[in-house]
């Protein structure tokens, strides 16, 4: 998974671009490793890609739902397991720091109290 920043509300499919991977290589504006990334998507055999729609300013999000609801697996661990930003999670179980801390500590480089 790439790391992105803001609340994840789906993803859209489509074909990656060869034009737009081209361009990205000399688009300054993009940064070397995903400039690289979508150049090697675009000539990718697999047509279709999923890119996450992501609400950038969402600067607080609560999550209410009975139990079972797939709050973890649907909101809290994507979320977790693709954003550089830093988080303050109420976990009481402790179930979300078991199945996300090693990745987001030795990928993302964040710090894990």
């Amino acid at each position: 998974m790439s790391k992105s920043n803001g609340l994840i509300l789906g993803h859209t499919e489509g074909k990656a671009s060869k034009w737009r991977g081209i361009k990205a290589l000399f688009d300054r504006s993009i940064p070397d490793k995903a400039a690289c990334q979508r150049f090697l998507q675009a000539f990718q055999r697999k047509p279709k890609l999923k890119h996450l729609v992501r609400l950038t300013n969402a600067v607080h999000t609560a999550v209410f739902a009975p139990s079972g609801a797939g709050k973890n697996v649907s909101i809290v661990e994507p979320f977790l397991l693709t954003s550089d930003e830093s988080c303050i999670v109420t976990d009481i179980k402790g179930e979300n720091a078991k199945l996300t801390a090693d990745f987001r500590q030795e990928v993302l480089g964040q710090k894990i109290i």
